[in-house]
């Protein structure tokens, strides 16, 4: 993110431009940004709001699969 304020008596912390890389285990990893974002839960959960683009490479020569939204929850391991 390019700015994070963290709010302990909340547990929360703001994003401003999130920008989000998850890895799994022989996958491609898969790219999620937006305008701004919550991270809650002990850091577990992420709800991505603002412009939300989801890119995930294909692979070869395909190109990749990209999804938009205005909102996006996301729980991390």
């Amino acid at each position: 993110a390019k700015l994070l304020e963290h709010f302990p008596e909340k547990d929360e912390s703001y994003l401003k431009l999130p920008n989000l890389t998850q890895f799994t285990d022989n996958q491609l990893p898969v790219h999620t940004r937006s305008d701004r974002g919550v991270l809650s839960q002990h850091n577990k959960r992420i709800l991505m709001k603002g412009h939300v683009k989801v890119t995930r490479p294909t692979g070869g020569n395909s190109g990749n699969s990209v999804m938009t939204t205005n909102q996006l929850d996301v729980l991390l391991n």
